[in-house]
């Protein structure tokens, strides 16, 4: 407020809700949705661990360890599948044109290996490599 009266001694007068008074608003409600979602991840894992104690397993639950194995032995197969797909397309004459990417996506996956984000790229990997072989 001390800046609206600053103003208005000047001789200018303003609006009541001024501009600087909305930016602070906003900051507050950002500030509010940071915390919110700060306390819902808290709580979440607080709750599934609370859970597992409860049936008395250890704090990982058996789901979990089970899908970790799965994506493990995915992502080691698909590796495996792409690497001779690369083999196979280093003999085609597209040879420039996708050796690069295919490296490049290899040293991608296994840098990521065991996590979801790399799916949807693996998956266009191996499009682009069946619609070479056609």
């Amino acid at each position: 407020t001390w800046l609206r009266e600053a103003i208005q001694c000047e001789g200018v007068v303003l609006n009541q809700s001024a501009s600087f008074t909305l930016t602070e608003r906003r900051r507050k409600r950002k500030k509010r949705g940071k915390e919110r979602e700060r306390n819902n991840k808290t709580n979440i894992g607080e709750r599934k661990k609370r859970v597992n104690i409860k049936r008395g397993e250890k704090t990982e639950g058996k789901m979990k360890k089970r899908r970790k194995d799965k994506s493990e032995n995915e992502s080691r197969d698909v590796n495996k599948s792409i690497k001779e797909k690369c083999e196979e397309m280093k003999e085609i004459q597209w040879k420039e044109k996708i050796e690069g990417k295919c490296e490049e996506k290899l040293k991608y996956w296994r840098k990521n290996e065991g996590r979801r984000t790399c799916r949807k790229s693996r998956k266009n990997i191996v499009k682009t490599v069946k619609r070479v072989k056609e």
